[in-house]
């Protein structure tokens, strides 16, 4: 019985611990831009796509890119 009550009490304080360790920071911690850039692409000849690339900054800070393509019908897909 007593070592029921001492997992109990140590699952709620590993909880505790947890859930002040893992709070969100205030919204305006930093701020987040992403910047797309299209341009032309023929994938096969009369095949009107466009190739995109947005830039993702934290802060100014570019942390990485991304590139997907768009279709005549304006789906989007990747290679």
């Amino acid at each position: 019985m007593m070592i029921g009550k001492i997992r109990l009490l140590s699952l709620a304080a590993s909880m505790l611990a947890a859930g002040l360790i893992l709070t969100p920071g205030p919204a305006e911690a930093f701020q987040r831009t992403i910047v797309t850039e299209c341009e032309p692409y023929e994938p096969y000849p009369g095949a009107n796509h466009q190739r995109c690339t947005r830039y993702h900054y934290n802060d100014g800070i570019l942390m990485f890119t991304s590139v997907y393509y768009v279709d005549e019908n304006g789906m989007w897909y990747r290679i």
